[in-house]
């Protein structure tokens, strides 16, 4: 019985090996640039996601998920390496592949003032009220009503799930963002 329960199992790891051995990862490095705001994304569930485009392309789309090793803020630029690997077997609804930062090229600090806008979804730890005036972005970024806002409304419609166009500026660093207006998608 042991004998036959080790024959088996030496089978299994030698399937196992011949699979890894005929279907090598396929690990590819790309350039990204990375845009200075985040953006949602998701299927089932909703996620942050980075607006990327690799170097040369005029367009910037949802990039996730987001390298493991890379420490992106807000209110920067960057430019950077990827390793891109393939996962054989992603789970339902998860990512197809796997990202690691090898390099940032280059990292650039937006001019205080630029504008930008972004459609969010408040409710479960998306985009939450944390003080008077005070929003998180996915407890990532932070942004205050500009003092011409009155934000009790939006914080209401927020903790209903409801989806938001806000319309940002960057400030200095280390400054919140500033909410400069927003509407009901």
């Amino acid at each position: 019985m042991f004998t036959r329960a080790i024959a088996g199992g030496l089978a299994l790891l030698v399937g196992v090996t011949a699979c890894l051995l005929t279907e090598p990862e396929q690990t590819v490095v790309r350039v990204y640039e990375i845009d200075h705001h985040g953006i949602e994304c998701g299927g089932e569930s909703l996620d942050l996601c980075l607006l990327a485009r690799e170097a040369g392309d005029v367009t910037f789309v949802p990039l996730f998920p987001i390298p493991t090793g890379f420490e992106y803020r807000w209110g920067y630029r960057y430019t950077v390496e990827v390793a891109e690997t393939p996962i054989a077997n992603p789970p339902a609804d998860g990512p197809g592949i796997r990202r690691h930062l090898q390099a940032v090229r280059r990292e650039e600090q937006v001019a205080a003032g630029t504008r930008f806008e972004v459609i969010l979804t408040g409710g479960e730890g998306r985009v939450v009220q944390i003080g008077e005036q005070r929003f998180s972005i996915y407890g990532v970024a932070e942004f205050e009503c500009a003092s011409s806002l009155r934000c009790a409304e939006l914080a209401a419609l927020l903790v209903a799930g409801r989806r938001i166009m806000f319309s940002m500026r960057h400030v200095e660093p280390g400054q919140a963002i500033v909410l400069e207006a927003w509407s009901e998608v």
